[in-house]
């Protein structure tokens, strides 16, 4: 059984990776041929974490090296990562990271 969600959460991650994190949870239970409900559980029991927190992480992570190692702006970064207002992007990364995408690469030496 512990294998069996440790699998499923690795597909999950890997899901999330593949269409960067434009994916809902629906979907990707339905391309894993997996229960909604079976897919929730078992990241809740094996990673503790639920599915919008693994697509908000990963989505943080690929904002940050889009910021730090592309010139690309910040509506651009956003439409890459399936918002369709850059409004809603900046309000998430501030949200989770305490500032704005722009302060966020001007702090790290990037302009």
């Amino acid at each position: 059984m512990v294998d069996r969600l440790a699998d499923i959460t690795k597909d999950v991650y890997q899901m999330v990776d593949q269409y960067k994190g434009n994916l809902t949870l629906y979907e990707c239970a339905g391309l894993l041929g997996i229960d909604v409900s079976y897919v929730w559980k078992a990241l809740r029991l094996a990673d503790g974490k639920s599915y919008s927190d693994i697509v908000e992480a990963y989505k943080l992570g690929e904002a940050e090296r889009l910021l730090l190692h592309t010139e690309l702006k910040v509506n651009e970064i956003s439409a890459g990562l399936g918002y369709a207002n850059p409004q809603n992007f900046i309000r998430f990364f501030n949200r989770r990271m305490g500032i704005t995408p722009g302060r966020y690469r001007q702090l790290q030496g990037r302009q």
